[in-house]
């Protein structure tokens, strides 16, 4: 069988091959609150007054990233009907103290509610 011979030539200023990273086409970013109003009004939606003034307000506190998560979630959060003249808070699942564990593990659910616990013993995570 003929082969024949492959000869390669490189120059040094040759440029080379400009390669993208996959990972870094993946790597999440962000955009300032300028940009996100742009997009945001496109769909015809618009930042509200109190919306502004809030963030205005994270600007002069100089609050972090988490700091201003924490705070919107605050505001937002909602309280259940269940909780209507009862002291509830929302807290995240690492932000449970061992006192709370306790409490939750020494409750005891209401009669009215026992049917609630019979439907829980035969599901399936």
């Amino acid at each position: 069988m003929y082969r024949k011979a492959l000869r390669l030539c490189y120059s040094c200023c040759m440029a080379s091959a400009k390669t993208t990273s996959r990972k870094a086409d993946r790597s999440p970013s962000a955009i300032g609150r300028a940009r996100f109003e742009k997009i945001s009004a496109v769909e015809g939606i618009r930042t509200s007054a109190a919306t502004t003034r809030m963030f205005a307000e994270f600007d002069r506190k100089g609050l972090t990233a988490e700091e201003r998560r924490r705070a919107i979630f605050e505001k937002h959060a909602k309280k259940s009907s269940f909780a209507v003249g009862r002291e509830c808070r929302v807290v995240r699942v690492g932000e449970v103290s061992e006192d709370d564990l306790a409490l939750i593990a020494q409750a005891e659910v209401p009669t009215e509610f026992a049917h609630l616990d019979a439907e829980l013993k035969d599901r399936k995570p």
